[in-house]
């Protein structure tokens, strides 16, 4: 099976869909395995839309973004990390999911396409 790459979705090929998906016997998740690889990548897409479209949740980042008016044209922002902290127990609760991000983002891609309708039809 040669890998067909996806584009603008957080699935990078139909291999990779197809090893999320696995065994899983729902109608849906049986309907997306069987479709071509344009029609998965559409609904990776879908997808990926649909994650992106949801409201970002804190406030607080690792940078600082620093204007310098007289910087020229490569030094009129520069990015500055924050200040280090000791974390509080809520940031190192935060800090431990962002590790499991791209588990925890495989999980919401594949819940999202086997929520989203899928059907037979190509």
């Amino acid at each position: 099976m040669v890998d067909t790459p996806f584009t603008d979705s957080y699935i990078e090929t139909d291999a990779e869909l197809e090893a999320l998906i696995g065994a899983d016997p729902r109608a849906s998740a049986i309907a997306l395995k069987a479709l071509a690889a344009a029609s998965q990548e559409w609904y990776c897409q879908e997808a990926t839309r649909r994650i992106d479209s949801l409201p970002l949740r804190g406030t607080k980042y690792d940078i600082d973004v620093v204007v310098d008016k007289n910087g020229g044209a490569t030094g009129y922002y520069s990015v500055q990390p924050i200040a280090k902290e000791p974390l509080s127990a809520s940031d190192q609760v935060i800090k431990d999911a962002a590790e499991k991000h791209k588990n925890i983002l495989d999980d919401r891609v594949y819940s999202a396409l086997i929520d989203y309708d899928v059907s037979f039809n190509d």
